[in-house]
């Protein structure tokens, strides 16, 4: 099975993509894309970088950091809004991008909206 990368840091997916090469020897593409700084030209150059590649499984792992644990609760409007569109935008955008071709859905993504936005506990 060979992969495809995606993500902010070129050089970082660079040194994952070789060590993964080495190891498995498989190929291994890379997309860089900052999804914090998420705009279209981002995804029309995911959209370039899968062009005629089938994708078989879609492992979404786009999340933000945050400073230390903490409660939802305790998270700013602004980091909260940014984890809204990073979750719900990036995996529309890209669940629709690696499904155009074959014509069928491969990802829930309640899931993972579910996790990042569980209740705090009391």
């Amino acid at each position: 099975m060979n992969l495809v990368l995606i993500g902010r840091g070129l050089e970082k997916l660079q040194e994952i993509a070789n060590d993964l090469q080495s190891t498995y020897q498989v190929k291994i593409d890379v997309i860089e894309a900052d999804f914090a700084r998420a705009g279209q030209s981002i995804y029309e150059a995911i959209e370039a970088g899968l062009d005629n590649k089938d994708i078989g499984i879609l492992v979404n792992n786009v999340g933000v950091i945050l400073p230390h644990p903490m409660y939802f609760h305790e998270v700013s409007f602004v980091l909260t809004q940014l984890l809204v569109v990073l979750l719900s935008r990036n995996l529309s955008e890209v669940s629709y991008l690696i499904t155009q071709p074959i014509g069928s859905f491969l990802l829930n993504h309640a899931t993972l909206t579910v996790i990042a936005f569980s209740v705090t506990m009391i």
